[in-house]
C-alpha cells in the first residue's frame, strides 16, 4: 500500500497508517495459518521456522528434534501437525511457566509421531478437558487425519502432548 501521506487532511495520515497495520496483521495471520514454506519446503523446514518465530516470544528454550525423512506426508497431514505444534507452543507460552520445551517429530514404518513436552507447572487435565479451543482443536486436527492426540499433564510436573498419525494403507501396484 503506497500512499503519499504529506498534504493529506487532518486524521487521514493516521487512517492510512491504521490500514497499513491491518494489512500487516492480515498478512501475518495468513502466513501463520498456512505458511508457504510448509507446502513448498516441507514440514521440517516449516517447523524450524515456527520454532524460530515462537522463540522470540517464549520465555523458555524450545528444542526441535526431527527423526526420519517426513517425506510422504499429505499437505493436510503436514498442516495438521504444524497447527498442533503451533497451538501447543502458544499454550506453553501462555500457561506453562516452563524453562524448556521440546518438540520431537519422528516417522516409523507405520506412523508419524509428534511429542511436545514442557517442564512447566502442568495442570489437572481432568478439570480442564473442555476449556477453550486449544486442546479440543488439536484433538480434532489429529482425528481428522485418522490419528490420536493424548495429553499427559500433572500439576507441578509439566505437560506432554503426544500425537500419532498412522500412515494410510498403500495401494497395491
Amino acid at each position: 500500500l503506497s500512499l503519499e501521506l504529506q498534504g493529506m487532511p487532518d486524521g487521514a495520515a493516521e487512517q492510512v497508517e491504521s490500514v497499513r497495520g491491518i494489512l500487516r496483521d492480515v498478512q501475518r495471520l495468513s502466513r501463520e495459518l498456512h505458511p508457504a514454506r510448509l507446502t513448498h519446503l516441507g514440514l521440517a523446514v516449516a517447523l524450524r521456522g515456527l520454532i524460530r518465530q515462537m522463540q522470540e516470544r517464549a520465555p523458555f528454550e524450545i528444542e526441535l528434534e526431527i527423526v526420519g525423512e517426513l517425506r510422504d506426508l499429505s499437505d493436510d497431514r503436514k498442516l495438521g501437525l504444524y497447527r498442533i505444534t503451533q497451538e501447543a507452543l502458544q499454550n506453553a507460552i501462555r500457561h506453562s511457566q516452563a524453562t524448556h520445551v521440546s518438540v520431537h517429530v519422528s516417522e516409523t514404518h507405520d506412523a508419524t509421531h509428534l511429542r511436545i513436552q514442557d517442564d512447566g507447572v502442568g495442570f489437572d487435565a481432568s478439570r480442564h478437558a473442555g476449556d477453550g479451543l486449544g486442546i479440543p482443536g488439536m484433538e480434532e486436527r489429529a482425528e481428522a487425519q485418522g490419528g490420536t492426540l493424548q495429553v499427559h499433564a500433572v500439576p507441578g510436573e509439566g505437560t506432554r502432548i503426544e500425537v500419532a498419525l498412522p500412515h494410510p494403507p498403500r495401494s497395491a501396484p
